[in-house]
């Protein structure tokens, strides 16, 4: 890297003039979730001229609905999906080894088996367990980092999910996977490492058309219009992509996930994983999360993209993902348990590109990823894939573009840290309070130093809220916030919370003088 990877509003001015000046420019992406921060770090890492235009927040869609788990690919190995359980345990191995040690940690997940538990579950989740072990070998990671998964009784599940019905349960699976510290600070760290290397990271910023010869963008904070005129136009824009490129044929899936307090469930060391009954590939994760909550998802069910504007549960999908999780707890969790909840809506396509349209779930279709090229607008279109396989989907994507300009240059992102990243055995040396270390790997430091006083650093921004006013600052002046709700809701996830979020956005707001945004619509 040779450029600052501090984003900031200064920095968003400046490039925002050097695009409409006209200088030349390779590739632009539209689009900062998880792939396109990860295509735009691809392509500047190749040595080619890179912009990113977002029209929110970095991470701010359907990255920052995930279950926060960097997985080996449970879900793929009961429909026998090999390459896709070995795509997912290679580039879970290369996030949590070398790219982005210090925001993913081992999460041991256990699956309960009780006496309604047919032969043929226990069976399939076994092989599926064990042939994903034998993945996780293959992609050299340690078993020190993910141990082997192993049977376990009922006495030792209560150790790990002390909740657990005991009743009910007669043995069960222990296993092993990766939990990401914040799936929209992994982007943020994607996005800022690609400024490193000399994208130009441009939030706020919207494409209202894509015409064969030229891109027109509109700063959404100014209404000033540009144009601008790149070699190749990547179109990653998630839920909007199939909007803005007719040829991808698209279905939807809404996920929802709750928060809830830790303390019911008896403070948990380890997450449960509970299969739906009468299907195959499909999980209720209830995970500890955020240092004393706990979270639980995620519904799978088909819908129109609009349902992106439905950011909640509704009382029907808190229904649902109780009826599956209570059954497996001492004590059933009611509505009123629920102190937070999200929701996104995910892209999804057939292999062949085509979406089976009428199902009645969407838990079967692949998360396999989708690219059409439209040679008139010179724009590729990536569409599908998942939070844990980002890199390979921008290396393939940017494959096509360097196979469309006739280069032969390879990626080099298997070999780049993100910033920030340190082994895990490393943090602890920083001498810095574990919330930051967790958060921001070996720049905790400067994020300690980047408020006025050394007193104001580690107060909070209210109350109990896990939100210090060092990470306020932080985020401003290095990561690309520019509205409260960027560092409330993303750089941090208190806003996730409903009894913290007004008052974090006050807090925000009073300390940096920075207005709350009214509407990312």
């Amino acid at each position: 890297m040779i450029h600052s990877t501090a984003l900031n509003k200064e920095r968003r001015t400046r490039e925002l003039d050097e695009l409409a000046s006209g200088r030349p420019l390779d590739v632009l992406v539209l689009g900062g979730g998880v792939v396109g921060a990860g295509i735009a770090l691809d392509a500047a890492s190749r040595g080619l001229s890179v912009a990113l235009a977002e029209r929110n927040d970095l991470g701010g869609e359907t990255s920052h609905t995930s279950s926060k788990l960097i997985h080996g690919g449970l879900r793929y190995r009961a429909p026998g999906d090999i390459s896709r359980v070995w795509e997912s345990a290679r580039e879970r191995h290369l996030l949590m080894s070398r790219i982005a040690p210090h925001l993913i940690r081992p999460m041991p997940l256990l699956v309960p088996f009780s006496t309604q538990t047919t032969l043929r579950r226990k069976v399939s989740t076994r092989l599926g367990l064990s042939m994903g072990n034998w993945l996780r070998i293959a992609a050299g990671t340690d078993g020190s980092l993910l141990p082997a998964p192993r049977s376990v009784m009922p006495a030792e599940m209560a150790e790990w999910f002390p909740a657990l019905n005991l009743r009910n349960t007669t043995s069960g699976c222990l296993f092993w996977d990766g939990q990401v510290e914040d799936d929209s600070r992994l982007v943020v760290a994607l996005a800022r490492t690609a400024a490193g290397f000399g994208a130009r990271v441009i939030t706020r910023c919207e494409a209202t058309s894509v015409d064969p010869h030229h891109v027109t963008l509109e700063d959404r904070l100014s209404q000033m219009r540009i144009e601008v005129r790149p070699r190749f136009v990547i179109n990653a824009t998630g839920v909007l992509a199939p909007a803005m490129d007719p040829g991808v044929s698209a279905t939807y899936s809404r996920g929802v996930h709750l928060l809830v307090e830790a303390h019911p469930l008896e403070l948990p060391r380890g997450g449960l994983t509970i299969p739906v009954p009468g299907e195959y590939n499909r999980f209720i994760f209830a995970l500890p999360w955020m240092e004393d909550k706990a979270l639980i998802g995620v519904t799978d069910d088909p819908c129109r993209a609009g349902a992106a504007s439905v950011p909640a549960a509704t009382a029907e999908e808190i229904e649902n993902l109780f009826s599956v999780l209570n059954p497996w707890l001492k004590q059933p969790l009611e509505p009123a348990a629920v102190i937070g909840s999200f929701a996104g809506v995910r892209t999804l396509v057939d292999d062949n590109g085509t979406s089976r349209r009428g199902t009645r779930t969407t838990g079967r279709l692949s998360r396999h990823p989708m690219f059409h090229f439209d040679r008139d607008r010179r724009m590729l279109t990536v569409a599908g894939g998942k939070l844990t396989t980002y890199r390979h989907m921008a290396e393939l994507a940017m494959d096509q573009i360097m196979a469309q300009d006739h280069r032969q240059q390879p990626s080099a992102t298997r070999a780049i840290a993100l910033v920030g990243a340190a082994p895990r055995h490393v943090l602890p040396e920083l001498h810095v309070p574990p919330q930051l270390a967790r958060k921001y790997g070996t720049e905790a430091p400067a994020v300690l130093r980047s408020c006025p006083t050394d007193t104001m650093a580690e107060e909070r921004v209210a109350g109990d809220i896990p939100l210090m006013r060092c990470e306020i600052a932080f985020a401003f002046s290095h990561e690309g916030a520019l509205m409260a709700e960027d560092i409330v809701d993303r750089r941090s996830s208190v806003g996730r919370i409903d009894r913290w979020r007004n008052e974090a956005l006050a807090g925000v707001t009073e300390q940096l003088q920075i207005p709350v945004l009214a509407s990312q619509s």
